[in-house]
């Protein structure tokens, strides 16, 4: 599962590059080189006592500048969007090993102060870890248990300029790597660093993003959209358990009210073969709506053009067998990869604990 969403996070990085290059209106590209000096943070009582803290990680991004070519670049104060590519020593080398990730980022302008610019940037992608849990030879990593984990980073920088073309940014940051509950154990891995970055700025195609001569783009007005959704995964409960496959079906309909939000409440029709297989011990003679779950839930969607985030928090109204907690948000992506068609990732908690990631693909009705 988690190979498959490495080639397709592939395909997305390839596409979103493609569509960058040969974009016109944005306002520049630049490259940059980021040094961390990071902390692992022991969020657990039975991690490992001895971690060899600080660790370092060096990370490249590509990425381009907006100038207002879609009404969400506005929006968000014109943010930046990229790829890059993530090299973290973790310094246990028979615990935790090297991580390397391959990520999409968005950067968000928060304003400027004297000369002093003020941005948060947000990178989601896949990493691979040389080293996981093992019963034999790496028993003490109850951290990771697979090597394709997801990856995630918040990052929050001070760019200060050197001169019209080059950057320095000092930063905070908090790194994520963990598997979904794809194989456990599965309590993942968090670190927190302080970071230089150099960043070189190309040449400038727009020069002035406000100017009132340019066209600008039409906002959509009011639109009331309907999707339906199928996705699948998998997850594991314990060390050593099966893995159990998960299928949903979700309806969902939500009003856009702008360019940049959405609002909506849905339906969630849920079988998994971890139900199944409790129900099939406590049942003599089960049907098939004793294996299924339905859940409704509300829904908030932060839309960048065809790129949605989506936000839900849901409960439960009916399950032949007790979850383990009737509350579930869900957070991911969506992408409208054709026209009325949306591909969907997403990843389902509970008491801020992994479920299973959903791979999915919708029609809007």
């Amino acid at each position: 599962m988690l190979k498959f969403l490495f080639f397709s996070m592939i395909v997305l990085t390839m596409a979103t590059c493609c569509k960058a290059i040969s974009q016109e209106d944005h306002q520049y590209m630049f490259i940059s080189a980021q040094f961390h000096n990071q902390y692992i943070w022991r969020h657990f009582d039975a991690m490992i006592g001895e971690v060899n803290n600080p660790v370092r990680s060096i990370e490249v991004n590509l990425g381009w500048k907006t100038a207002g070519a879609d009404p969400w670049n506005s929006l968000y104060n014109y943010p930046s969007y990229g790829f890059g590519f993530f090299y973290n020593n973790l310094k246990n080398p028979e615990i935790f090993g090297v991580a390397r990730s391959g990520f999409l980022f968005m950067e968000f302008p928060f304003g400027q102060k004297r000369f002093v610019d003020h941005r948060m940037k947000v990178s989601a992608g896949i990493a691979h870890l040389s080293t996981y849990y093992d019963p034999v030879e790496n028993p003490h990593n109850l951290n990771i248990g697979s090597s394709f984990n997801l990856h995630f980073n918040l990052n929050y920088s001070w760019f200060f300029p050197v001169n019209d073309r080059i950057l320095l940014a000092p930063g905070l940051s908090f790194t994520h790597y963990s598997n979904g509950a794809f194989k456990k154990p599965n309590r993942g891995i968090n670190l927190l660093d302080v970071n230089l970055a150099i960043r070189y700025r190309g040449d400038e195609r727009v020069s002035n993003v406000m100017d009132a001569d340019r066209p600008q783009p039409e906002w959509p007005q009011n639109k009331h959209r309907t999707y339906l959704f199928f996705s699948g995964g998998v997850m594991q409960r314990f060390i050593d358990d099966p893995n159990y496959r998960v299928f949903t079906l979700t309806v969902n309909h939500a009003l856009q009210t702008g360019p940049g939000a959405r609002w909506g409440v849905g339906l969630d029709f849920t079988y998994d073969d971890h139900a199944k297989e409790r129900i099939d011990r406590q049942k003599d003679n089960p049907v098939l709506v004793d294996y299924m779950r339905m859940g409704a839930f509300a829904s908030h969607d932060i839309v960048f053009d065809r790129m949605t985030v989506l936000l839900n928090l849901g409960g439960y109204l009916y399950y032949g067998y007790e979850p383990d907690s009737r509350i579930y948000p869900r957070i991911g992506l969506r992408y409208e990869i054709a026209n009325r068609i949306t591909a969907q990732l997403a990843l389902k908690s509970y008491r801020l604990r992994a479920n299973h990631v959903q791979w999915g693909l919708g029609y809007e009705l």
